[in-house]
């Protein structure tokens, strides 16, 4: 639920846990004073005193990037009202030799069943 604001904007956070097994994500409410970039949102946020908001500007410091939606954005973005921020995680793992991998392990599954390997055609 969006909180109403006389001034100013209502973005939601979400903020995703660093621990590499859990998938959990948490979602915050934010009320700004004024409209302000992702950039000016983090001054904020380590200038305000409660312990929340310092714990946001600690995610904040340890964010890889931000997403708007799920869309990357850079930090010199203007949030709007209603705006989801995404915090980024950095990546756990290179794509490219990911999938590398889980393609070699199952030309290693079919050979040791005798099947047919159409990547290499059993060079």
């Amino acid at each position: 639920m969006t909180p109403s604001m006389q001034q100013g904007i209502a973005i939601e956070l979400v903020v995703t846990d660093t621990q590499p097994k859990l998938n959990l994500a948490t979602r915050h409410w934010l009320a700004l004073p004024v409209a302000m970039t992702i950039e000016e949102l983090q001054l904020w946020l380590s200038s305000q005193k409660t312990k929340d908001l310092t714990d946001l500007a600690e995610a904040f410091n340890k964010a890889a990037g931000f997403a708007l939606y799920g869309r990357a954005v850079a930090a010199n973005t203007c949030l709007n009202q209603g705006d989801r921020l995404e915090l980024l995680g950095p990546l756990l793992a290179d794509p490219k030799l990911a999938r590398r991998q889980r393609v070699q392990t199952r030309r290693l599954e079919q050979a040791g069943k005798g099947q047919f390997d159409r990547w290499t055609r059993n060079r």
